[in-house]
């Protein structure tokens, strides 16, 4: 469930550019539609969206995504709440990293 104070920008404000945002939001369909175990699904999509991180942030990413996405089932559906979370999870996975691991920069690549 996700509170009053999820801060997401509407999906009319996306834009190409922003991959990860996109990426994010797309993740409980994509989750949906793989078939094995909970962690191995995450990595899949982890994998898919991010390879570009070391195996430790990607690690990090992924717990904070299987507390979220372990327990969706196509019974349950994919809610805008669902989405707006995996969205703010990424955010922050972003932020923490740019922190914590200073002069790495997370910002997605860049095609062209």
């Amino acid at each position: 469930m996700a509170s009053q104070s999820t801060r997401s920008i509407p999906p009319a404000a996306w834009t190409n550019a922003d991959a990860d945002r996109s990426a994010a939001r797309s993740l409980p369909d994509e989750y949906l539609s793989l078939r094995s175990v909970p962690s191995t699904r995450i990595m899949q999509l982890i994998d898919r969206h991010w390879p570009q991180y070391s195996d430790d942030d990607r690690r990090q990413l992924a717990q904070a995504l299987l507390a979220v996405l372990a327990g969706l089932d196509s019974t349950t559906g994919v809610t805008p709440e669902l989405r707006n979370l995996c969205e703010g999870i990424v955010a922050s996975w972003r932020e923490w990293r740019n922190q914590w691991r200073p002069g790495t920069s997370i910002e997605s690549p860049t095609t062209g």
